[in-house]
């Protein structure tokens, strides 16, 4: 007989309940994912609990429910326990006295905040593409039991598409404008070495043979080509220090460019056609 009592009383403790407690909702949930993948559904959430408000004799209960306007199926719950509330629970169960629901997590509620990784999978069904996720909770102790407005953790499930995108490329082509006759140009660059006070060119001296080089190989790449007519060649000259060279050396430095021209029709370009203006 003491030990029905017992056992009695130890079930009324489950089933008491704080409304007060339950009217603050100690709760925040975040959904992470809600999301088909194949014939399941991916489940990842973060549900926080403020384990202070829960005093030693009550107990939380949060239970992830999916529902549709035609279906709703819950997923196991999730139990945060008082501290007597939790010796309780575990007494019942070392004893087999406690016909329990299909939980996910039980564990004793403490003074600051649960953080709990609420992850599963389930098996994808057609009437979960228009479900939402809720999190319903139930606060017990006191003697009343109170259950608050779900809090909805995700409006709509992420679904693959029914038929797969399919890519139909359409070929665009742009038709230029035509030139009656096409203009080009074609540009080089090359730095050539003097000695003081001179400006005769000497393609051994210093890295001249290289730099002559490039001019000969731009002037030959345009001559070569018996698809062009070329209607003149521009050679610009430039020297560094303008004013320091005309000081040092009196104006014979501004035959630099005189020279380049000479050099490049008379030893690099060797045609009569071409003028180097």
């Amino acid at each position: 007989m003491k030990k029905t009592m017992k056992i009695y009383m130890a079930a009324a403790l489950l089933a008491v309940v704080s409304p007060a407690i339950l009217a603050q909702a100690p709760v925040k949930v975040v959904c992470n994912e809600l999301k088909q993948k194949g014939n399941e559904l991916v489940i990842d959430a973060v549900i926080t609990v403020d384990g202070s408000r829960i005093k030693s004799r009550e107990n939380l209960s949060l239970t992830p429910v999916l529902e549709s306007a035609s279906q709703k199926e819950g997923l196991p719950s999730i139990l945060l326990n008082g501290r007597i509330s939790q010796k309780v629970y575990d007494r019942e169960i070392a004893l087999n006295n406690l016909q329990d629901e299909p939980r996910f997590l039980v564990v004793q509620a403490g003074k600051s905040e649960s953080v709990i990784n609420y992850k599963t999978v389930i098996p994808f069904e057609p009437w979960m593409k228009d479900a939402r996720f809720v999190l319903v909770t139930n606060m017990c102790g006191c003697g009343k039991e109170e259950q608050s407005a779900p809090l909805v953790m995700a409006d709509k499930v992420l679904t693959r598409p029914d038929k797969r995108y399919e890519v139909q490329p359409t070929l665009a082509y742009i038709s230029p404008e035509a030139e009656t006759v096409k203009h080009r140009a074609e540009v080089g660059t090359a730095y050539l070495d003097f000695q003081v006070g001179k400006y005769a060119i000497l393609p051994d001296f210093r890295n001249n043979a290289v730099e002559l080089a490039k001019i000969d190989n731009t002037v030959s790449t345009v001559v070569n080509d018996k698809n062009i007519t070329l209607e003149g060649i521009i050679l610009k000259g430039f020297c560094v220090a303008r004013r320091q060279l005309q000081v040092q050396y009196g104006p014979g430095w501004q035959s630099c460019e005189s020279a380049c021209r000479i050099y490049t029709e008379e030893t690099r370009l060797q045609t009569g056609a071409v003028h180097v203006g």
